[in-house]
Formats: C-alpha cells, sequence, structure tokens
C-alpha cells in the first residue's frame, strides 16, 4: 500500500460517499473506487460496503482507521523535518486574477523587507484553480475569494468590498447610490469571468425573488470595462481591481441586497487541511493576521 491510498481511505472514511471523498481529493469516483479497490485486494478483506446512497466502513476499517491516520500525520510531520534541514526558505503565495491591482499596498514587498531570508513566489491564477493547486502542492498559502471548499483552513479575513453594477453616466439610474436588486429586472448582465462562482451566488438571489433578468455574457477581466462602454449591458464586479482603469463614461454603484445592505464579497487567506503548514507559511500568516482589520 502506499501514502495515497491511505489518504484515500481516510477521506472515504470521513465522508461515507464516493462522489464526496472523490471531490474532496480532486481524483475521479473511477479513480477513488479503483484505488479502494486495489487497498481492499492487497489487505485480502473489504473495507467498506457499497450502498445506494454511499458506503458503510466495516469493522475491520473502523479498527485500521485511526492507524491509517496516524500513519497520514506522522508522514507530515516527516515532510516538515526533511524541509526544515533542507533550508528550502520559500514560500509559494497564490492569489486570484488581478489580486495585487486591488490592494492599497504591495503587501509582498512590504514582507520581503521583513524577511529578505525569504524566496516568495507569487502567482495569480483562477479563483476557481486555487484549492486543486493547494492540494497538490503547488502552493503554500493562497489569498482566495468565498465562498471556498471545504478542504480549505480559514486563516484570516483580509479584505471586504461590496458588489457593484457598473452602468453608464447616461443610464438613468446612475444617479442613485445603490443598485437594487430590482433594478436589474429584465436587464441584460455581463460579468468577468473570474468571479463567474460570486456572481452565480448573486443571481440565485434573484431568483428567490422572482426577478427576471438575462444574463449576456461573461467575458475576461482585461475585456469587461471596454466591452460595457460600447454596449447597453449592466455590468457585475467588485470595483478595487479597476481602480487604476480609466472609463470616465461607467459608473460603480455598490449593489444592495435589502435596505442599504451590500452584497459583500470576501477575501481570505487560506491553506488546505491535507498539507502541512511550514514555519514560513506560519509565519507569514501570523503577519497577515497581525495586519488584518477583520477578525473573522
Amino acid at each position: 500500500m502506499d501514502l495515497r491510498q491511505i489518504q484515500y481511505f481516510i477521506q472515504l472514511f470521513e465522508d461515507r460517499n464516493i462522489t464526496q471523498a472523490s471531490r474532496n481529493m480532486f481524483i475521479s469516483q473511477q479513480g477513488l473506487s479503483k484505488s479502494i479497490a486495489n487497498l481492499e485486494d492487497e489487505l485480502g478483506f473489504p473495507l467498506f460496503v457499497r450502498q445506494p446512497k454511499g458506503v458503510i466502513p466495516t469493522e475491520r476499517a473502523i479498527y485500521l482507521y485511526n492507524y491509517f491516520e496516524r500513519v497520514s500525520k506522522s508522514f507530515s510531520s516527516l515532510q516538515n523535518a526533511v524541509h526544515q534541514l533542507q533550508g528550502d526558505h520559500t514560500l509559494r503565495i497564490l492569489t486570484y486574477e488581478n489580486f495585487a491591482m486591488s490592494r492599497d499596498k504591495d503587501q509582498f514587498n512590504e514582507y520581503r523587507k521583513i524577511h529578505p531570508e525569504l524566496n516568495i513566489i507569487y502567482t495569480e491564477v483562477a479563483n476557481k484553480d486555487i484549492p486543486e493547486m493547494l492540494a497538490s502542492g503547488s502552493g503554500d498559502v493562497a489569498f482566495i475569494i468565498a465562498p471556498v471548499h471545504e478542504d480549505l483552513k480559514v486563516h484570516t479575513v483580509i479584505d471586504e468590498e461590496p458588489l457593484c453594477a457598473v452602468i453608464p453616466r447616461s443610464h438613468p439610474l446612475s444617479e442613485k447610490k445603490y443598485f437594487s436588486l430590482h433594478d436589474f429586472r429584465k436587464q441584460q448582465i455581463l460579468y468577468p469571468k473570474a468571479y463567474d462562482k460570486q456572481v452565480n451566488m448573486f443571481f440565485s438571489l434573484f431568483q428567490e425573488r422572482g426577478i427576471s433578468y438575462e444574463v449576456a455574457g461573461s467575458v475576461s477581466i482585461n475585456e469587461f470595462l471596454p466591452h460595457l462602454s460600447n454596449s447597453p449591458f449592466i455590468g457585475i464586479c467588485p470595483r478595487k481591481i479597476y481602480r487604476y482603469y480609466n472609463f470616465p463614461e461607467l459608473v460603480f454603484l455598490p449593489i444592495t441586497v435589502d435596505a442599504s445592505h451590500p452584497f459583500m464579497l470576501r477575501t481570505l487567506l487560506v491553506t488546505h487541511k491535507t498539507r502541512f503548514i511550514s514555519s514560513e507559511t506560519k509565519q507569514f500568516i501570523d503577519f497577515q493576521n497581525a495586519s488584518s482589520p477583520y477578525k473573522g
């Protein structure tokens, strides 16, 4: 047996469902089932009883669970020890696209000045790809837009900002302080692809309230404002990532859900629950916790 089989076993034991466990481990259902079947063949006895709505661990699986869990935790401790011996002072930070553009200050340069011994590798990726990249070890820590995958551990809230409606100044609603849900009625909506998951959560509010709307489509972050400036569409996006773009003909209005309560987007600092946290990562998390104005 190998470590990956043990990790798959632990996840399936805890989830009791192949679909959920495969999603949490970023493997296909077929791949997970095959790995568990190979482990059962090697052990010589079944570990799970398959049922239509999930799986039930056998008595032998229950007996082995604590042993397998100790093996998994011991391997993480081994990784930590090897990491310290190698003296690899590298910190790999993942962020969603245009994260740096949305910040009030260059957090990474500030941190480099405090810790010049660190080799900081900063990579911007699609927000949806961050969980899998953390799970595979391609990053140590990440800045991600909520909601987050259940396998991610949230360490602190980095930022909150309202989702905005983006409309031409010539639009009759451009003088409003806020843009309500009902203002979207029968409008054609355009949004940046990078915020697909967050905007779809927002669309669910329309459906709950019976508000009719039409999705015109989604485009890249850089194409978004140019498309809006020459179209009849209403845009949806946060404001900060476009603070340095010059489109004076467009207005950003915070979107309210009820009364004057805006629909907020939260940026979180996360790690993956299955990956060990190095001293360099913990040090960075502590720094972000100390400097964040949000405490949960």
